[in-house]
């Protein structure tokens, strides 16, 4: 009894499943040791720009992250940049220095998405040309153990023959397979399994892209001249930062065959341990019901979407609308949708920072407490569908079902203390929804605090560009002054001027009787 009552805690303590791909179910997520996660999510290859359903990816890995921070642990993450492949090397025309630019620019575009994306880099961001060493090592090691071979070609390979788990993560079968056939490209499909490239050797059309290190193979030393297969580098660089075994590793389901089946192959034949507890993986995107192709022309960049006007946490949104696990259809349509939705959380939080400011605290009332139950419940609502396998559909509706319920309450009297505990609530949500303009500032202003003085239009747009610059408060309230003396005065046209230039400088003015609230970011 003993037993089971303290299994059911330990359960209770960590209660957010995943589904693992490994073992085809559901499992509680348990840290192998203290409450520290140690995380690697796949990056991307910087051969273009990363695409909207790359992108989805990044997202998934940036919610698990700061949900099991959420969730009070601590998270270790790791996610590559592959700046060397065979699709880098055919786009550079074997030039190393062209590689360096190539990957340079479409690297910085990455990280330039995952800014406008509130998308939290990792801690480490390790790029596959930066760790040779650590590949060619780890290669040594399974060479030294006769799992991988030199075939006639002088490339490296691994003998899948001598893992009998092969196929575990892809429910592969190995006797399906042919004995001794080998694949060198660095993606193929599952009916072209076989022995896989460990180390390259070079080519003609490599060019300068190449290392020669040394290997030790059957008691003689040999240089290689060539580069790292694929499979290699996402285990060398893993194992270097969170070690031969640990928690989670997340991809699309494109990678569970053969990329990540032959991390854990070459993983696990190295060290004798389980490489990887929890295997996360989640669906395509699909745009307008077809998966994105060059030969569609329907491939979809971050700067397609803000060339459309539409802010990019509008995408962040209209992720959280499906389950990692389901295919997502992308439609324009859809994302306009997603930006209503958005604009809906966001202006419910600018809402809160007004009624912040005005609202005042009191004893609570039986509305009071009423409304603090509700709140209650569906936050752990909330909680509950994400502890599900991150069910973002369910806690997305649910979090629109508070804000429901938070503007009725807000339209009454509310309470300053009940607006604050909402407010919280909501800032606690976002360490993981990720949705909120945090930059946002409100003051309320009265009338009688301001300096009303009339002013020329020289010096009405010399304030309006050094607000522009410098953002700072006080050229706002000169401004706002210098505006409620023309209202005063009955000059609505000069007035309703600098609204609409402040408006321009994402300055938002809302007039009350005695004074008004201004908004900024």
């Amino acid at each position: 009894m003993l037993v089971k009552i303290f299994k059911f805690l330990k359960d209770w303590e960590f209660v957010l499943k995943l589904f693992n791909t490994l073992t085809g179910r559901k499992e509680v997520v348990r840290p192998i040791q203290n409450k520290t996660f140690r995380y690697y999510s796949c990056g991307p290859t910087v051969y273009d720009f990363v695409h909207i359903g790359n992108l989805r990816s990044f997202w998934l890995a940036d919610l698990l992250k700061k949900y099991l921070r959420f969730k009070g642990f601590k998270v270790i993450h790791v996610m590559n940049i592959t700046d060397v492949d065979d699709k880098l090397i055919r786009k550079a025309n074997g030039s190393r220095e062209r590689l360096t630019e190539i990957t340079k620019m479409y690297e910085d575009y990455f990280i330039e998405c995952l800014r406008k994306l509130n998308i939290e880099l990792p801690e480490y961001l390790p790029r596959a040309t930066e760790h040779i060493p650590e590949m060619v090592n780890l290669i040594q090691r399974l060479l030294d153990k006769g799992v991988a071979y030199l075939g006639s070609d002088s490339t490296i390979y691994y003998d899948i023959s001598k893992f009998p788990e092969y196929g575990k993560l892809s429910k592969l079968k190995l006797e399906s397979l042919k004995a001794g056939a080998r694949v060198s490209s660095d993606e193929y499909g599952k009916n072209e399994a076989s022995d896989f490239a460990l180390w390259k050797a070079w080519k003609p059309e490599d060019g300068e892209i190449f290392w020669e290190p040394e290997f030790i193979i059957n008691g003689k030393r040999i240089k290689i001249k060539g580069r790292p297969g694929w499979h290699i580098e996402c285990s060398s660089m893993s194992m270097k930062y969170l070690g031969e075994g640990f928690e989670i590793h997340s991809g699309g389901v494109d990678l569970i065959f053969p990329h990540h089946e032959n991390e854990i192959a070459q993983s696990e034949a190295a060290t004798g341990k389980q490489f990887v507890r929890y295997w996360v993986h989640h669906e395509f995107l699909l745009v307008n019901g077809n998966k994105m192709s060059k030969s569609l022309g329907n491939i979809i960049t971050l700067r397609d979407v803000e060339e459309k006007g539409i802010s990019p946490l509008a995408l962040r949104y209209f992720y959280f609308t499906s389950h990692y696990k389901d295919l997502l259809n992308f439609t324009w349509e859809a994302l306009q949708a997603a930006e209503v939705g958005l604009a809906r959380i966001q202006n419910f939080y600018e809402n809160l920072l007004l009624e912040l400011e005005r609202s005042k605290a009191k004893k609570l009332n039986e509305e009071d407490l009423k409304f603090r139950r509700e709140i209650n419940t569906i936050y752990r609502e909330i909680i509950k569908a994400m502890d599900d396998d991150l069910n973002t559909p369910v806690a997305l509706s649910k979090l629109h079902q508070l804000i429901e319920r938070g503007n009725i309450y807000l339209k009454g009297n509310p309470n300053k203390y009940v607006v604050k505990e909402l407010f919280n609530k909501l800032l606690a949500l976002d360490a993981f929804f990720g949705l909120l303009r945090k930059d946002i500032k409100v003051k309320y202003v009265k009338f009688e605090d301001l300096e009303r003085k009339e002013s020329n239009m020289e010096e009405i747009l010399e304030l309006l560009g050094k607000f522009e610059k410098i953002r700072e408060e006080k050229v706002l309230l000169k401004l706002l002054g210098i505006r409620q003396f023309f209202r005063e005065k009955g000059e609505w046209d000069k007035a309703d001027f600098i609204r609409s230039e402040l408006r321009k400088l994402n300055v938002f003015v809302n007039d009350l009787k005695d004074g008004f609230f201004v908004i900024w970011h």
